[in-house]
C-alpha cells in the first residue's frame, strides 16, 4: 500500500505557480496572437453626419481640383466622397450653376457643316445623302451635348441625345496580302483597300459665349489619326473644342489640371450646362457596333 508524500514547503510553492501559469493559459483564447512589437493605430471611427466623415488627404486634394471643373467635378466630388468634408459646399456651388444656366447655356445651332479632311466622304443614314471634302451643307440635326463626355465609350450616350450614324469612306489604302494562283503556289499581293467606317457625329449646340472658328461652323477635319486608331474593331473619338470669352484667362491653368484628371479617372467633364465642343465623332471600322447597339 502506497502512501501519499506531504509535498514540502518549496514543491507547494512551485505547485502554486504552475497552476497560475497553466490558468492563464487556459483563459487565454486560442486565436489570439501574441502582442507585436510594432502598435498599429487606428484613427476613431466618425459618425455619419460629421463634417468630417471623410476629412482625408484624397478628400482635401480631390476638393481641389474637381472643384475647378464646374457641375461635372463638383458631382464627381460627391460620388467619390459621400460623407467629404466639402459636400454642403459642393450641392451649393451645383444649384448655383444651374441657376446661372440661362447665360451659358449651349443652345445655339450652328448654320454650316465643313469638311476639311481630304478624300473623306460622309453619308448620313437618316437623309442617304452624301457629302466630299470640301463641301458645305446645312445640319442635319443638332444636339445638346452639354451631358457628353469626349471617352471611347461615350458614344451609346450620344446616340440616346440624338447624334447621327454616319458612313465615313477613308482614303484608299494599300495593304499586302497572301494569295495562292491558279498553280496553287503562295504568292504576295499588294490590294488597294477602300475602307468604310461607322460613325456617330454629334453637331452640339453652342454657347453664345464660345469664340473661334469652330464656333460658327462645323469644321469637320483632322480625321487620319482617329480612323487609323478606330481600326479593329476599336472605338476613337476627336471632337472640336472651344474656348470661351471669360474663361481664357484660366485656360492655361485649367488645361494641365484637367488632362491629369482625365488622365486618372479617364472621363472628360464639361463645364455646366454648357458644351465644350463644336461637334464630337466616334469611329470604328466595325460598322454594326453603332448599329447594334
Amino acid at each position: 500500500m502506497e502512501h501519499a508524500q506531504k509535498p514540502s514547503a518549496e514543491q507547494a510553492e512551485q505547485n502554486t505557480s504552475d497552476n497560475q501559469t497553466n490558468t492563464a493559459i487556459e483563459e487565454k483564447p486560442a486565436d489570439q496572437d501574441e502582442p507585436s512589437a510594432i502598435v498599429e493605430t487606428k484613427a476613431p471611427t466618425l459618425s455619419v453626419n460629421s463634417d468630417y466623415t471623410d476629412s482625408s488627404d484624397k478628400d482635401r486634394n480631390d476638393w481641389e481640383r474637381l472643384s475647378m471643373l464646374g457641375e461635372g467635378g463638383l458631382t464627381y466630388y460627391l460620388y467619390q466622397h459621400p460623407n467629404g468634408k466639402w459636400v454642403d459646399e459642393a450641392r451649393v456651388r451645383i444649384e448655383r450653376l444651374r441657376k446661372e444656366v440661362a447665360v451659358w447655356e449651349a443652345k445655339r445651332p450652328l448654320n454650316m457643316v465643313e469638311l476639311y479632311s481630304p478624300d473623306i466622304m460622309f453619308t448620313f443614314l437618316s437623309t442617304g445623302k452624301t457629302y466630299h471634302y470640301g463641301d458645305a451643307f446645312p445640319p442635319p440635326k443638332t444636339i445638346d451635348c452639354s451631358r457628353l463626355r469626349l471617352t471611347p465609350d461615350a458614344f451609346k450616350d450620344a446616340i440616346k441625345a440624338g447624334a447621327l450614324i454616319v458612313r465615313i469612306k477613308a482614303p484608299p489604302e494599300a495593304k499586302l496580302i497572301k494569295s495562292i494562283d491558279k498553280k496553287g503556289k503562295k504568292r504576295l499581293e499588294v490590294i488597294n483597300l477602300n475602307p468604310v467606317y461607322g460613325g456617330v457625329l454629334a453637331l452640339c449646340n453652342v454657347s453664345d459665349k464660345a469664340t473661334g472658328p469652330d464656333s460658327r461652323s462645323y469644321r469637320i477635319r483632322g480625321l487620319d489619326e482617329y480612323l487609323a486608331k478606330g481600326k479593329d474593331g476599336l472605338v476613337s473619338v476627336v471632337g472640336a473644342m472651344l474656348p470661351y470669352e471669360e474663361q481664357e484667362t484660366q485656360e492655361v491653368f485649367l488645361k494641365e489640371l484637367i488632362e491629369s484628371i482625365q488622365r486618372e479617372m479617364g472621363v472628360t467633364y464639361q463645364y455646366a450646362d454648357s458644351s465644350r465642343f463644336s461637334w464630337m465623332l466616334w469611329l470604328t471600322d466595325r460598322k454594326a457596333t453603332f448599329i447594334d447597339y
